[in-house]
């Protein structure tokens, strides 16, 4: 016949001594162990018992943890390296300020890129600069791109000039 608890109500081994759920002595003041009570209804406390803490007790079989035991935490991660941080920036940037944002993004990019690398993990931010890297060669490609149909504007003016047609240059350059 089972012992049961009657801080909680858990069903034990009938040599047991302490309860496997809430870890209270299974002994009432008798001597005699506490059976279960009529109809279902949870065991009353016998006087003296210890009362367990409101809330879940640990699971069965395990017992509280040790003083001073803190779960363990997720790693700090490591600091993001400025340079990447400044590539981003500028390659983002460089979509509203033509010119030279798109070529620095590139150039912190690499130091940034060469700064994580040589760091051995302390520093981080690598996709920052990936990021970087990629939008300033967006910008370039689009700035090259740009002087290219300045060029051929140029040329197309001036033969169309040369020739006496009536296409000026500002006619041109609207329609860009």
């Amino acid at each position: 016949m089972d012992n049961f608890c009657a801080s909680c109500g858990q069903a034990n081994e009938p040599d047991s001594t302490f309860c496997a759920q809430c870890g209270a002595p299974m002994q009432a003041q008798g001597g005699a162990p506490v059976q279960p009570p009529a109809g279902g209804a949870p065991p009353v406390p016998v006087p003296g018992a210890p009362v367990p803490p409101p809330g879940y007790g640990p699971p069965p079989g395990m017992g509280a943890p040790p003083p001073g035991y803190m779960p363990p935490m997720a790693p700090a991660q490591p600091p993001t390296d400025g340079m990447a941080i400044a590539s981003l920036v500028l390659g983002i940037a460089g979509f509203f300020f033509c010119g030279l944002a798109g070529i620095l993004a590139i150039i912190f990019g690499y130091m940034g890129k060469r700064n994580i690398r040589e760091s051995g993990g302390r520093l981080g931010g690598d996709t920052f600069c990936t990021v970087g890297i990629v939008l300033g060669f967006i910008q370039l490609g689009i700035a090259v791109l740009v002087a290219i149909i300045w060029v051929i504007i140029l040329i197309i003016a001036a033969g169309t000039e040369a020739a006496g047609a009536l296409l000026p240059l500002p006619l041109l350059l609207a329609l860009l």
